[in-house]
């Protein structure tokens, strides 16, 4: 990377180690550079130094003093860049972009530096009255050029991947996209088929309870009118959705777990670790799921034994309402259960997205940054994403930390104006529109495909008795009917992603 750099930085670069090896630091800090700057007697850096209040020699003279009374002495052999310098090395490189040009000079240390404002450096110059303009005036820049290059950003550039982890990354996808889950399928057939062979093995034994069951009439089988078992339907939904939260656990398990450690290679905490927490949030997001599912189950279950003919209607309202509580209220719980929320801070973001908003004319409560509870500083989740959410009679509009401390600014400004798009258009709402409609057709389908012919009071034992062929069918035609509207939904949503990029 140094064949980069101009024979003034390299020399700048050496100057600075040497102050650093003076001073007993093992590594070279920004400090460090700054004296190397102050030392400069050529070039437009120094040219700009020499304007400010003080002298840059009683500059260095006192930055050096303070130095020393912060490290020891000097010190030889192993030496390298802090964290710091790598990335105001970094910055360095983001300038080569501007009109400073594409070979690295020392004016372009000095703009690098300046971003870091815990430095002594850029303290002592502040108090010298040397400002950001001051700076690039002389340079023939101006602050709008720099905002694409996020200066201000505190993470290390990420290095460029070598040819081994590009391979490594393509095998990492094909498994992501084909290998996972092909895999899963096949579990999931296989546990199918051994589920069938043992019913079908042992249907006179499994007969043969649940008629002892339903004739001793426990409190689970409570029957408050014909056909209505609120208890049993409860437990064999429960029964039936822990089936399914068991064969979906091993896909999400690699998806959320070792396929994250394979792409990082270092992990903070074990597998073991990992896989404890996220089985604990797993099962917790799960039973809020199965709440609401159960409550929706029990809820048109009633519907159906009350009101015969136009359950499927009473239960279309009762959808409209369900999804816009999980839109204005339930939809807060996952999200704080979870993770924390951290405004984003003042900064050039926030202007643009001011500026979003007032184009736009249209208002949220705030810009959070989603952070996962407890974990380190500095660490990050692996997806990359900002949603729109109603909290309330809020809205606001949620950045995952990763892509708020990896992506450029110009990318995170497109992602938020994309969904700010989602607000203009009162998309939000229009999507519980749509599953309500979706609902409560297929709900009528199933009242006129499957029950309409058989008696109200006996619509369910006649169902089951008589069931054949030709009733597998008529279920057959509604799980189809059903997995259409669901296309057509997911059809619906992409639409409205397109036309919030417009």
């Amino acid at each position: 990377m140094f064949n980069q750099f101009a024979d003034a930085a390299k020399a700048l670069i050496n100057s600075a180690e040497k102050e650093a090896r003076a001073l007993g630091s093992t590594e070279l800090e920004p400090d460090h550079f700054w004296l190397g700057l102050l030392s400069e007697r050529e070039g437009r850096a120094a040219e700009i130094l020499s304007h400010l209040t003080l002298e840059p020699a009683n500059l260095y003279a006192n930055l050096h003093a303070r130095l020393t009374q912060e490290e020891g002495a000097s010190t030889e052999g192993k030496f390298g860049l802090s964290e710091r310098s790598r990335i105001v090395v970094g910055r360095t490189v983001r300038l080569k972009d501007t009109a400073l040009g594409v070979v690295i000079n020392p004016e372009h240390f000095l703009l690098a530096l300046w971003y870091e404002e815990q430095s002594q450096g850029v303290k002592m110059l502040q108090e010298a009255g040397l400002t950001l303009e001051n700076m690039l005036k002389p340079l023939g820049l101006s602050a709008t050029d720099l905002v694409s290059l996020r200066l201000e950003a505190q993470e290390v550039p990420p290095a460029k991947p070598d040819e081994a982890s590009r391979r490594r990354m393509r095998r990492l996808n094909l498994a992501r996209r084909y290998y996972i889950p092909f895999a899963w399928l096949g579990w999931v057939i296989l546990v199918f088929v051994l589920l069938l062979v043992f019913v079908d093995s042992h249907i006179g034994s499994i007969g043969y309870v649940l008629l002892a069951l339903f004739t001793s009439e426990p409190f689970l089988f409570a029957q408050p009118r014909p056909e209505w078992f609120p208890w049993l339907a409860l437990g064999i939904v429960m029964l039936g959705y822990g089936l399914w939260y068991l064969l979906c656990l091993p896909l999400h398990w690699v998806y959320a777990t070792v396929l994250p450690r394979l792409v990082r290679k270092k992990a903070s905490r074990s597998l073991l670790s990992s896989t404890l927490r996220w089985l604990m949030a797993y099962s917790l997001n799960h039973a809020f799921q199965l709440a609401q599912f159960l409550l929706s189950f029990e809820v048109v279950y009633a519907l159906f034994i009350l009101f015969p003919s136009t359950w499927w209607l009473m239960s279309t309202l009762y959808f409209a309402l369900f999804f816009l509580a999980r839109v204005y209220v339930l939809s807060r719980f996952p999200i704080t259960l979870f993770t924390r929320l951290v405004p984003v801070p003042e900064g050039p973001l926030n202007e643009r997205l001011s500026a979003l908003l007032t184009r736009t004319g249209t208002r949220v409560a705030g810009f959070y940054v989603k952070e996962t509870k407890d974990a380190k500083p500095g660490s990050t989740t692996l997806a990359a994403n900002a949603h729109l959410v109603q909290w309330g009679l809020q809205k606001r509009i949620i950045l995952t930390d990763t892509f708020y401390q990896k992506f450029p600014l110009d990318e995170q400004e497109v992602i938020l104006a994309h969904e700010l798009g989602h607000l203009v258009h009162q998309d939000i709402l229009r999507r519980v529109g749509w599953r309500t409609l979706f609902s409560g057709l297929t709900l009528l389908a199933c009242q006129q495909i499957l029950f309409v012919t058989f008696p109200a009071t006996t619509r369910l034992y006649l169902f089951f008795l008589q069931f054949d062929g030709q009733s597998m069918a008529r279920v057959g035609l509604c799980y189809g009917i059903g997995v259409g509207f669901f296309v057509l939904h997911r059809w619906l949503r992409r639409r409205q992603e397109y036309r919030a990029d417009e």
